[in-house]
């Protein structure tokens, strides 16, 4: 089938066609552009063989390669911050746990002291 057969009629433009959707918002068209394909420039071509003759195990050390060069020797740079590197907690001992810990130990303290202090003055 020739490129010329498969291009479709294509109504002729108009600027004046404009698309009035509220009051405030009227939609202006755009002169259209139009490339037609020419025989090397074929989509499925170019993607038929993405691996260029690699084999996969080749093609995945070059993209790994690549992503280590980018984020610095790094396998993915997200999992990287200033507490963590990668699956390992690297930041303070400071956490939610030390908070319940300070919490039910020092509630009762801090009751008891209270409660030793103004025993005979309040109760």
């Amino acid at each position: 089938m020739a490129a010329s057969q498969s291009v479709k009629t294509v109504k002729k433009w108009n600027p004046r066609s404009r698309v009035k959707l509220s009051p405030f918002l009227t939609i202006t068209p755009r002169r259209p552009t139009f490339k037609l394909a020419a025989e090397d420039d074929d989509w499925y071509a170019r993607t038929k063989n993405p691996y260029q003759g690699r084999t996969e195990s080749e093609e995945l050390e070059r993209r790994q390669e690549a992503n280590r060069r980018v984020n610095g020797r790094r396998e993915r740079e997200d999992l990287y911050s200033d507490s963590w590197a990668g699956d390992e907690y690297r930041g303070s001992s400071f956490n939610i746990l030390t908070v319940l810990i300070l919490v039910s130990v020092g509630a009762p303290i801090i009751g008891v002291t209270f409660a030793l202090a103004t025993y005979g003055k309040l109760w």
